[in-house]
């Protein structure tokens, strides 16, 4: 196959076939910065489409959004007050380490998950029906004070 022939990591491969099952093995077992079948350079003028390499054809991507993230880094910051309260709280991190103080730490540092939300619609279809079945008790009410 003609893939065996191109270097290992092209910046650019460039493929011309009109087998769609050949162009798609192609795309999906080779590795490379870009890829253009049936055409050249056309995805230089695509500017949604990053450019740029892998390996030893270069790292990063260009290109609009691309080109904007490939020279940012978003780097975390935390600044952490030492308010009395907070420290008494967090006191627990410091050792010396009992056993108490570990169970407090792997708590703390365990992943928490948020609400489930696997039964908001039965809480919303219960909510409706509670807000539907007092509307009509209040206007049966209504109905009976005015006859």
């Amino acid at each position: 196959m003609v893939v065996d022939l191109c270097r290992e990591k092209p910046l650019v491969l460039y493929a011309f076939t009109t087998d769609e099952q050949l162009a798609k093995r192609i795309a999906e077992n080779t590795s490379s910065g870009g890829m253009c079948i049936n055409d050249t350079v056309m995805q230089m003028g695509v500017d949604t489409l990053p450019f740029g390499g892998v390996g030893s054809s270069g790292m990063g991507a260009y290109h609009g959004k691309a080109s904007f993230d490939t020279f940012t880094h978003k780097k975390s910051c935390l600044i952490r007050n030492f308010a009395a309260i907070g420290e008494k709280l967090g006191s627990g991190r410091y050792p010396p380490y009992t056993d108490g103080k570990l169970s407090f730490i792997t708590t703390l540092m365990r992943k928490r998950n948020g609400p489930s939300l696997k039964y908001l619609p039965h809480l919303i279809a219960f909510a409706l029906g509670a807000g539907v079945a007092y509307g009509i008790a209040t206007w049966q009410k209504m109905s009976s004070e005015q006859i």
